[in-house]
């Protein structure tokens, strides 16, 4: 029973020690499910059950933690909290004990050689995540379409044996959807690897529907591939944020000298608002490219661009005015919300940067993350001569 409880209080802090290292927490989330995979293995070795109650100690310990770092019961009340709850300990827990289960049904000999292969392959594809972010769309599918395939030449040609590699993805995909961060499409590719790795399977030797199948397959990688993960979260975002249909933007900023700027100003004109802020370090890194944009269309006198300062609760209209004059040295005009205006809520800005564009009626066309890459769906220049149109 030591031994047991030892080996749960390193289940529950271990992983905490290493996000405090690493500092990814899809990682960490990857790393506590193989830990509960480990912990389900010996349950089941021990022909415990999963349904013992001493096999939640996990969860008190998880509580205790909380508790330890100034847990405030009242965050109890809160929907965020129980959503984090579910998505960074309840479904890696889930997750390992389910696949821990199936594994441990297999013969004792090749228990251990699917558990490696499953480990490598978790940790290979969260590497690929953390080292390849744009190009991990296409590792996961090679990673996915061919460790089964080595799982069963190799270790086990049992039916349910691919399944197994992707148990975990499935729920903690499933808890990112619930959660709302998952990225839909990267989060199947996977259960298609899985799929794919079926229907090839299935078509036996007829080597030309193999053939076809994976370079299908390649190609669909390669696709995701080029448009990327950013332009899928951006696809994502724009949809959370897209405001109601035929939505006139109404504001009142003010320019660096104090003068109001309003939609009556704009009558006629083709409108593009960069919303930044001063604690935004990737909003600075992207003004060279809204200075591009800027450039290219500055001759047109329909159209006006404007980069806006939304103030945060520490900012001052000194202190903003002092980072544009050291930091934001281009030639787009920049603009000032008032301190007491709330266009996070009435814009449904989630974060910045964010790219709103008006067309010449003063109605919302875009209310979105701004992309500056050709390829994306809501390239910048593409949507200004759509409207130019």
């Amino acid at each position: 029973m030591t031994k047991r409880i030892i080996y749960q209080a390193f289940v529950i802090f271990l992983p905490y020690l290493f996000i405090v290292v690493w500092g990814y927490m899809a990682a960490y989330i990857t790393f506590l499910t193989l830990l509960f995979l480990l912990y389900s293995l010996a349950i089941n070795a021990e022909k415990q059950r999963i349904i013992y109650l001493w096999v939640l100690l996990p969860v008190s310990l998880y509580i205790l933690f909380l508790m330890s770092i100034g847990f405030d019961i009242t965050r109890i009340k809160n929907p965020l909290f129980w959503k984090n709850f579910s998505l960074y300990f309840v479904v890696p827990m889930l997750a390992g004990y389910l696949t821990g289960f199936f594994i441990s049904k297999c013969k004792k000999k090749i228990v251990y050689s699917l558990t490696m292969l499953l480990a490598i392959t978790q940790m290979l594809s969260i590497l690929g995540r953390i080292a390849f972010m744009n190009f991990s769309f296409m590792t996961d599918g090679i990673i996915f379409l061919v460790t089964p395939y080595i799982a069963w030449r190799y270790i086990s040609k049992k039916p349910y044996i691919p399944f197994i590699f992707i148990i975990p993805n499935i729920l903690m995909d499933f808890g990112g959807w619930y959660r709302g961060t998952i990225i839909y499409a990267f989060s199947l590719v996977p259960l298609f690897s899985i799929l794919i790795y079926y229907l090839v399977l299935l078509s036996k030797r007829k080597r030309v529907v193999q053939i076809a199948l994976i370079c299908l397959y390649t190609t669909f990688l390669i696709y995701g591939w080029y448009k990327g993960v950013d332009d899928s979260r951006e696809w994502k975002y724009a949809r959370k944020v897209k405001l109601p249909q035929d939505t006139y933007a109404e504001y009142i900023f003010y320019d660096t000298a104090g003068q109001e700027v309003t939609p009556a100003d704009h009558i006629g004109k083709i409108v593009i608002f960069d919303f930044w802020s001063t604690s935004c370090g990737v909003c600075f890194r992207e003004f060279p490219e809204f200075e591009k944009v800027y450039q290219k269309y500055k001759h047109r006198d329909d159209i006006v661009f404007y980069a806006v300062n939304l103030p945060t609760k520490r900012d001052t209209r000194e202190t903003i005015k002092k980072t544009i004059e050291e930091h934001v040295n281009y030639s787009f005009p920049v603009l000032l919300a008032e301190e007491d205006s709330d266009y996070w809520t009435q814009f449904k800005i989630r974060g910045v940067p964010h790219l709103m564009i008006l067309d010449k009626t003063g109605k919302v066309v875009f209310n979105g993350g701004a992309n500056y890459e050709k390829k994306s769906a809501y390239y910048i220049s593409d949507m200004i001569d759509k409207l130019l149109e």
